[in-house]
């Protein structure tokens, strides 16, 4: 009986079921660096403070140039994009202004793809049916062919020639 259950829990568990299992065998498999590091980190702790005290100090003293340069990117990057907003409305307006000529162009575009598409097919048709008239033109030349070589066969044959002899 337990066999069937166990064996029910397996085939019922879900992914987060599987994958919660793997995350903890990480989380335990990583424990002993997690250790090592909390260890080197205890023993640099005074090292990382005036480290971190170090890096304050420093984005405080530059944050004033950090902020104009900032600053100067953003206009710089608003004027750009004040500058392509203004292009695409031009180029709207353009296609808005010219949409009738636009239109007739697209059409005629279409319309021509559309001929030429049917001129292609046309073609495809002729050539079919010429192929078909060579493959009867050669089916003609090898009647004829055994049509001679029947001929031939007839009057070489003796017989042929006493009905003729009797006919007369």
């Amino acid at each position: 009986m337990a066999g069937a259950l166990d064996e029910a829990a397996l085939e019922s568990t879900t992914f987060g079921d599987n994958f919660s299992e793997v995350m903890n065998g990480a989380s335990i498999a990583l424990q002993p660096l997690g250790e090592l590091l909390y260890e080197l980190a205890s023993e640099h702790m005074g090292d990382l403070k005036e480290g971190t005290a170090d890096l304050s100090d420093y984005i405080r003293e530059n944050l004033p140039e950090w902020k104009e340069k900032f600053q100067d990117f953003a206009e710089t990057a608003a004027v750009k994009i004040s500058e392509v907003i203004d292009k695409a409305k031009e180029f709207a307006g353009a296609i808005r202004d010219n949409w009738p000529q636009i239109r007739d162009t697209a059409i005629r575009v279409g319309a021509a793809f559309i001929i030429l598409r049917g001129a292609l097919l046309a073609l495809q048709v002729v050539n079919t049916v010429a192929a078909a008239f060579r493959t009867f033109r050669a089916v003609l030349l090898a009647v004829r062919g055994t049509q001679i070589g029947l001929n031939l066969a007839m009057m070489a044959n003796p017989i042929g020639l006493i009905i003729g002899l009797i006919a007369d």
